[in-house]
């Protein structure tokens, strides 16, 4: 199969949807349809990427931006690969170093695992599983649908920042399954038309009969295994509407993108990983000694790296808070602080090996 330009795609689009050769059926053809005009259909690629992703503010504005996007599709139209590809756009605009990227199911353990970068990514995939709207009276989701609303002030807290982006979007499969306080992104996705009358007609009033029969269409060529056209979507900007031009073309790309992660973290996954990070004890004679500490105090740290690890140290030995715990809150794994308390412990050890010669 020979590869088709975006802009053959579009005018492929819009010629089965805004010509007479695309019969519409008569309770979905319209006064809007009939007499709409033959133009090129809206692409809001860009208007949606600077919205969805906007700069940092600076330390001085004492502003932290959240965004809430969200992505909604039929099982195999690519919503994964949306999402990675939405990562390599932040990758992009922020560089690894400032972003904080979680993929999970689950909002709770989302939020959970904020830390102190600049950008706080939360991709919520399947979000329907762990916060479905049959579960709206559930007081934990309850709970956690309350934080999600004050995401900028825990950022604040965890941080200490007073500056950054918050970015959450929620991918699932069929609108009214999620519940509502997720679903209402100001960023909207769409990559398969609905199977239920109440879904149709909600597209159908938000968007028009027309940019619902392009985003038929563009289900049905999935569906047909045509995997071209996972990477264009519909992109719905609320505030916009259809009458100010928030309805238009969305194009993506399926990418593989090394620093993507090879897993989604899930519950299950995590309360088996963290079962050993326990809080260090007094009676484990591997713990400091009352030398070692008072060493601690007193010792400064040359390079910025073993800076970092003295504070991995005084968080886990001193303050008493789980290695999960510092991962989450540098931006590392686990297994980073822990070799980062090793390593520091060694230093410290020979400085004071050192000083009793």
């Amino acid at each position: 199969m020979s590869a088709v330009s975006v802009d053959e795609t579009i005018s492929s689009l819009h010629n089965q949807c805004g010509s007479q050769n695309f019969h519409y059926s008569y309770d979905l053809r319209g006064y809007e349809d009939m007499n709409e005009k033959a133009s090129r259909p809206k692409d809001i690629t860009r208007q949606v990427n600077d919205r969805l992703f906007p700069m940092i503010p600076d330390k001085d504005k004492e502003d932290i931006i959240w965004v809430h996007a969200t992505l909604q599709g039929y099982p195999s139209t690519g919503k994964t690969k949306m999402l990675e590809y939405l990562y390599l756009e932040a990758l992009t605009r922020y560089g690894e170093e400032n972003i904080n990227l979680i993929w999970t199911n689950d909002p709770s353990i989302a939020f959970s695992r904020i830390n102190s970068r600049p950008v706080q990514l939360m991709m919520i995939d399947d979000a329907a599983r762990c916060a479905n709207s049959l579960n709206m009276l559930n007081r934990e989701d309850i709970d956690v649908a309350t934080m999600f609303q004050q995401l900028r002030h825990q950022y604040e807290k965890v941080s200490g920042n007073k500056y950054g982006v918050i970015i959450c979007i929620f991918s699932w499969q069929r609108r009214t399954e999620l519940r509502k306080t997720y679903r209402q992104g100001y960023i909207q996705f769409f990559k398969s038309a609905g199977a239920e009358k109440d879904e149709r007609d909600w597209l159908i009033y938000n968007f028009g009969e027309a940019w619902y029969n392009r985003l038929r269409i563009i289900t049905d060529k999935i569906q047909c295994g045509d995997s071209r056209y996972k990477s264009l979507s519909i992109g719905y900007l609320p505030t916009l509407g259809k009458d100010l031009g928030g309805v238009g073309f969305y194009h993506s790309k399926l990418v593989h993108v090394p620093q993507w992660p090879d897993k989604m973290l899930v519950k299950e996954d995590l309360e088996t990983d963290d079962a050993p990070d326990e809080l260090p004890s007094s009676e484990d004679p591997s713990a400091p000694s009352a030398e070692e500490l008072k060493a601690h105090a007193t010792w400064y740290a040359e390079t910025d790296e073993l800076s970092r690890y003295a504070q991995f140290y005084q968080l886990y030995y001193l303050e008493k808070v789980p290695k999960s715990v510092i991962a989450n809150r540098f931006g590392v794994k686990i297994r980073t602080v822990e070799l980062g308390i090793k390593n520091y412990r060694e230093a410290l050890l020979y400085e004071l090996y050192s000083n009793n010669q």
